[in-house]
């Protein structure tokens, strides 16, 4: 089967070429709203299923017989206040300050649509995060430096790891955006054959 990886994030798309995926990759617009009358597990799962979706009613379904859809989407929980992407300077030294010396959590979800069998399938992975206690400085340095913006709770852990981060307790992929273990166990379990590169250079 073929994958089409329905995100244009940059992180997402090396985790899949790390792992040797031949993959197609499509954008779609989507709100990205979270459903306060489902428990949080539900509601995270909802919007990467939306995203599949989206991506599902630009299609003809016939056309997808031999292809399977990914979608994902990545959130960071702080005592219970989910943490998106900071709109502002502002935001980003906020919620920077707010996970400085103390634990959230990743959690990424995940939807797949087989084309084939006309099959939903969905999951969700959880990662805990210790940050170091950070300077106004590292703050301020790291806020300007303009990583924070298009990143789930203000920051992107490949780029933080060293100074930031001093512990972790679970998936490292699944803070990068993809929990390719997860990823990994549901083609096994439903037996998903998914094609590969036949090498790294193709």
């Amino acid at each position: 089967m073929k994958l089409i990886l329905v995100s244009q994030s940059p992180r997402r798309k090396d985790l899949l070429v790390e792992m040797g995926y031949h993959f197609h990759t499509h954008s779609v617009q989507v709100s990205e709203f979270i459903d306060e009358n489902l428990n949080l597990e539900r509601a995270l799962m909802n919007v990467a299923r939306q995203k599949a979706q989206a991506f599902l009613n630009t299609c003809n379904y016939l056309e997808l017989h031999k292809f399977i859809v990914l979608s994902a989407d990545t959130t960071v929980i702080f005592r219970g206040e989910i943490l998106g992407k900071p709109k502002d300077e502002a935001e980003a030294h906020e919620f920077l300050s707010k996970l400085s010396g103390n634990k959230h959590e990743v959690r990424t979800s995940v939807c797949f649509y087989h084309g084939q069998k006309k099959q939903f399938v969905e999951g969700i992975d959880c990662t805990k995060i210790y940050f170091k206690t950070l300077s106004k400085e590292q703050i301020r340095e790291y806020v300007s430096s303009g990583d924070p913006f298009d990143k789930a709770g203000g920051y992107g852990i490949q780029n933080v790891q060293s100074q930031f981060v001093e512990k972790i307790e679970g998936s490292y992929s699944n803070v990068v955006g993809l929990p390719m273990e997860l990823i990994e166990r549901i083609f096994k379990n439903y037996g998903w054959k998914i094609d590969k590169r036949k090498s790294k250079n193709n």
